[in-house]
């Protein structure tokens, strides 16, 4: 199996997706300065790819949600570009392979539509997540699908609905290391 770690990047809650697709919700305090959120976020996806000190990774793909065309607010829009750039860098130079999935090819695997809101994929992960419960945040949910995209493409099966494996097919994907499980 891949060891994909799926990213829903957000100054204030980034939803993670870890290899084993177990799902957290990392949130930083609003009260300090954006820099430093950036900071604690990348501090954080470093010590879940690179690990800490001499410790191995156990990640062999990446995958992040792209940045959104319609993003309200220009600061914040800076800032989360601000964001996914920090950490596209500390994977380049960790030498872990990315990529970045556009929202709409998000919403077209999890519920075979482009535009589906925030509301429709967090009941589509519910509906049929395995884990027990439901998801805590929209942000899980999202790094959920992600996560699961990615296993569509590295691992299979393939899903049946068009226009849900069309948004497998449209990813540019890495070539993993020969050796990747």
């Amino acid at each position: 199996m891949t060891r994909i770690l799926a990213l829903d990047l957000s100054l204030t809650g980034t939803g993670i997706a870890h290899t084993d697709g177990h799902t957290e919700r990392f949130t930083t305090r609003v009260d300090v300065d954006p820099y430093w959120r950036i900071e604690t976020i990348r501090c954080k996806v470093r010590d879940l790819t690179v690990g800490v000190g001499a410790v191995s990774r156990e990640v062999d793909v990446v995958v992040v949600e792209d940045y959104a065309d319609h993003s309200p607010g220009i600061r914040s829009t800076i800032r989360l570009a601000e964001l996914g750039g920090v950490i596209r860098l500390e994977l380049t130079r960790a030498s872990i392979p990315w990529v970045a999935i556009s929202p709409s090819a998000l919403k077209s695997f999890a519920t075979g539509k482009g535009n589906a809101s925030k509301a429709e994929m967090l009941a589509a992960a519910d509906a049929v997540s395995p884990f027990v419960g439901p998801f805590h945040s929209y942000d899980e949910a999202d790094a959920w699908w992600l996560h699961e995209l990615a296993h569509a493409h590295y691992d299979g099966p393939l899903p049946d609905d068009p226009k849900r494996a069309g948004a497998v097919y449209g990813v540019t994907w890495p070539t993993l290391p020969k050796g990747t499980p």
